[in-house]
C-alpha cells in the first residue's frame, strides 16, 4: 500500500498546477486509484483506458482493433453456438438449449446442419485434451433457442470415436446433409476452417456428412492436403503450400531454392524488328520473367539481351544478342555445280560451293576457310605427287575456283581417265568448339 502522505502531497501539487481553484471529485477519484496501483483514467470527454476488460457483452457502434494475439485452437467461420443444457431424449437424440448471447438472440441453426462440437477433458495427467462431438439436426425451436440433433456413428466420424454434447460446448456447422437441389440446404454445405493444429486455413464445399474427401476440398493455405502426398516425388509430408479447385492470377511469380525469379521461356513467333523481347532479367507486361524465343531462317533462338529488335542484333550464328536453341547445328557444304562439260581442246571449268551454318549463307565469312584437294588416276595409277603440289597451292583458296588444264592433270592435251575435287571448309565459332569442318566432292570423270 503507498504511503499516503505522499499521496496528498501529489494530489496537493497536481490541484497547485492543474486546477488553482477548486478539484472535481471524480478527477481526484481516478488521481487517487492510480497512485493506490489500478491502472486505468478517463479524460474529459470519457474516453477510458485501461489494462483489461471482462463483460458478458459488448455493443458498439465502432470497434476499432489495435492488435489481435491469437484465435484460440481451430476455428469455423460458420453459424456457432454455445451449449447451456443437454437433455437426453431417450430415443437417440439429444435437445440442447443454446446460450442466449445478447438480448434477442436466436440460433442460426437449420434441419440438417452438420454439426462439429468442441470441448476438452482433463486426462489423468493434468493435460487438456480436446475431442469432437459430430451431430445432425434433426429439428429446431427457435421460439426456445433449442435444437435437436442426432449423433453420427463412430464410423463416420474423421477420427472413428465421437462423443455426445456437454453444457458449455461451443458447435458450429460444418455442412449440412440436405438435399443439395435445394438452395436453403446447399448454401450450408460450405465452410472456411481455421486450425493451427493442422496448421491449414480452408474452404470446404460440398459437405454433406463430416468424413471430407478430396472433392470436398476446394482451396487450401498452409500444409497441404495429405491426398496429395505421394502424387509427385517433390511432395512430402507436412509440406507447406496452397491447393485450389481453381487459380486464376493476372501475375504468377515462381523463385527457385535461392529465391530468384524462375524464368520462363515464351515462344514470341518469327524474329520481327520494332518487336520488344526479354532476356530473363526483367518481367514482361503480364509480370512474367520471361526469356523469349524466336524463329529466325527455321532455327529457333533465345535472347540474351532484351530490349527492341532491329536488323543490328537479328539472330545469327555469331551474334551476342541470341542464343541458339533448336535445330541443326552442322556446317553444311554443297557445290553448286551439278554438272560440268569440259571442252578437251579449250580445258576450263568453274567450280564452286556453298556452306550454311545454324540457318544461313556464310560462305563470305571471314570466319570459314576452304582447302581443296584434287585426286586424279592415269593409267590406273593416282599421280599422288602432282596432286599433293596442287593441294598445297590450294590451301585456303576460298569458295570457288576456276579450273583450267593444268588444275585438271592435262598432260599433252590428254585428260586423265579420273578425276575429282573435294572442298573442306572449316568455320571457327567460339560458342560451338565441338564444330567439325566439312567437305564436299566434285567428280569430274
Amino acid at each position: 500500500m503507498p504511503d499516503f502522505s505522499k499521496i496528498l502531497f501529489r494530489i496537493a501539487d497536481l490541484k497547485k498546477k492543474l486546477l488553482k481553484d477548486s478539484i472535481s471529485p471524480y478527477y481526484l477519484g481516478s488521481i487517487l486509484e492510480e497512485m493506490l496501483g489500478y491502472s486505468w483514467w478517463t479524460d474529459s470527454p470519457g474516453n477510458f483506458r485501461l489494462g483489461s476488460l471482462k463483460v458478458d457483452n459488448i455493443e458498439a457502434a465502432s470497434l476499432v482493433v489495435d492488435r489481435i494475439l491469437s484465435l484460440d485452437t481451430d476455428t469455423i467461420l460458420t453459424e456457432s453456438d454455445i451449449i447451456d443444457e443437454v437433455i437426453d431424449n431417450a430415443d437417440g437424440t439429444f435437445t440442447l438449449c443454446l446460450q442466449r448471447r445478447w438480448e434477442g438472440y436466436v440460433t442460426a441453426q437449420i434441419e440438417h446442419n452438420i454439426l462439429r462440437g468442441f470441448s476438452q477433458l482433463t486426462t489423468q495427467n493434468s493435460d487438456l485434451t480436446t475431442y469432437n462431438s459430430w451431430m445432425n439436426v434433426v429439428s429446431v425451436d427457435y421460439e426456445n433457442n433449442e435444437v435437436t440433433v442426432s449423433l453420427y456413428p463412430d464410423s463416420d466420424t474423421p477420427a472413428g470415436k465421437n462423443y455426445p454434447p456437454v453444457p458449455g460446448m461451443k458447435f458450429a456447422r460444418w455442412g449440412n446433409s440436405g438435399d443439395p437441389d435445394d438452395p436453403r440446404y446447399a448454401q450450408r454445405q460450405s465452410c472456411v476452417w481455421l486450425s493451427s493444429s493442422e496448421g491449414t486455413v480452408a474452404k470446404y464445399t460440398n459437405v454433406t456428412k463430416p468424413k471430407l474427401f478430396p472433392g470436398n476440398i476446394a482451396a487450401t493455405f498452409g500444409t497441404l492436403p495429405d491426398f496429395l502426398w505421394g502424387i509427385d516425388p517433390r511432395i512430402n509430408t507436412g509440406d507447406d503450400g496452397i491447393y485450389a479447385d481453381t487459380v486464376v492470377a493476372r501475375r504468377f511469380l515462381l523463385i527457385d531454392s535461392l529465391g530468384k525469379p524462375v524464368v520462363s521461356v515464351i515462344d514470341r513467333g518469327p524474329w520481327s524488328p520494332g518487336e520488344t523481347y526479354y532476356d530473363g532479367t526483367a518481367p514482361n507486361d503480364n509480370g512474367v520473367y520471361e526469356r523469349s524465343l524466336v524463329w529466325h531462317n527455321g532455327h529457333g533462338w533465345l535472347c540474351n539481351t532484351g530490349g527492341v529488335a532491329d536488323l543490328s542484333n537479328a539472330p545469327k550464328w555469331n551474334t551476342t544478342y541470341w542464343t541458339h536453341s533448336v535445330g541443326d547445328t552442322m556446317l553444311r557444304l554443297e557445290f553448286n555445280e551439278v554438272d560440268s562439260i569440259v571442252d578437251i581442246d579449250y580445258p576450263e571449268c568453274r567450280l564452286s560451293v556453298t556452306a550454311t551454318y545454324m540457318g544461313e549463307d556464310v560462305t563470305d565469312s571471314p570466319a570459314i576457310y576452304y582447302d581443296w584437294t584434287r585426286m586424279s588416276k592415269r593409267d590406273g595409277v593416282v599421280d599422288t605427287v602432282s596432286d599433293d603440289l596442287w593441294a598445297q597451292s590450294h590451301l585456303n583458296y576460298g569458295p570457288g575456283a576456276t579450273l583450267t588444264e593444268s588444275d585438271m592433270n592435262f598432260q599433252f592435251g590428254a585428260a586423265p581417265e579420273r578425276l575429282e575435287f573435294t572442298v573442306t571448309a572449316t568455320l571457327h565459332d567460339p560458342s560451338n568448339p565441338n564444330l567439325r569442318p566439312q567437305s564436299a566432292q566434285f567428280y569430274m570423270l
